[in-house]
Formats: structure tokens, C-alpha cells, sequence
């Protein structure tokens, strides 16, 4: 619908606002639909390598082994991260 349409870009300008002011090393989305909705509105960093997509930590999917968007993932890029500054 067209208000969903507004409030998704919305919050895309406001979240790209944020980002450029703190100019972090990462940006975690803890929700894929969140990460989604940005991709899909032409978030300015939806391409950017920043860019880390996790299930939210309370989440099922969040302690599974070996799950490519759970806490290990998580865990391993916050330390590459690390590594990198």
C-alpha cells in the first residue's frame, strides 16, 4: 500500500542519515525483513560489504549450529570486523 511504500522510505532516509553521522565499520540487521524492506528501497549501504544480515537473537534460528545468519555467524564477522580496524 502507498502508506507502507512511505514509511519504508522514510525509514530508509533516516537510517541512511544515521549511518552516515556514526560512520560504523558494521551495520547488523537483526531482522531479514527489516534488511529487506531497505534493500528493496534503495538503502544507500545495501550493497556495502558493512552490511551483516543475522536472525535477531531471539529467534529459533539464532543458536542453531552451523545456520549462516545465527550466532556463530555473527560472532565470526564481529571478529573479522575486529581484525580489520
Amino acid at each position: 500500500s502507498e502508506m507502507w511504500y512511505q514509511c519504508a522510505q522514510f525509514s530508509v532516509e533516516v537510517t541512511d542519515k544515521v549511518i552516515d553521522i556514526l560512520e560504523p565499520n558494521l551495520i547488523v540487521f537483526t531482522s531479514v525483513s527489516a534488511a529487506k524492506a531497505y534493500k528493496e528501497n534503495n538503502g544507500k549501504y545495501a550493497n556495502s560489504d558493512k552490511m551483516l544480515i543475522v536472525a535477531h537473537p531471539t529467534s529459533a534460528w539464532w543458536n542453531k549450529k552451523g545456520y549462516d545468519r545465527g550466532k556463530e555467524f555473527f560472532e565470526a564477522k564481529l571478529s573479522e570486523c575486529k581484525n580489520k580496524m
